[in-house]
């Protein structure tokens, strides 16, 4: 009894979200190409790829992007939101109960609306 006191005193991460988290787009920098004389370099922003996460039910999200969205899974690993993806997983730190940051390829910051 005292161990469960102690676990509820503490407290636990949440197990499921919900809500839309949408992406803060003052951090996107505009993509950009120089010519070379013989090629092209190009820089590509990723920041907000993915615009907003709509978090529903217990482990369902939708993941709305400018060519479409995308429906998925997720867990909850600690402070993180592990989203189930084809190649790989997505995971987006939880920073508190309405911020989550995008992590590798899906940079940016997610502030729930």
């Amino acid at each position: 009894m005292t161990l469960l006191i102690c676990l509820f005193a503490v407290g636990c991460g949440p197990n499921s979200l919900s809500g839309t988290y949408v992406c803060d787009q003052s951090k996107k920098k505009a993509d950009t190409t120089i010519h070379h004389s013989s090629s092209d370099e190009t820089y590509m922003d990723f920041t907000c790829t993915v615009t907003e996460f709509e978090f529903a039910g217990n482990s369902s999200v939708v993941m709305k992007m400018p060519n479409g969205n995308v429906a998925s899974s997720y867990v909850i690993d600690k402070n993180y939101v592990r989203i189930k993806g084809s190649g790989s997983d997505i995971l987006l730190k939880i920073q508190d109960e309405n911020t989550l940051t995008g992590e590798a390829v899906f940079d940016g910051t997610y502030h729930k609306k």
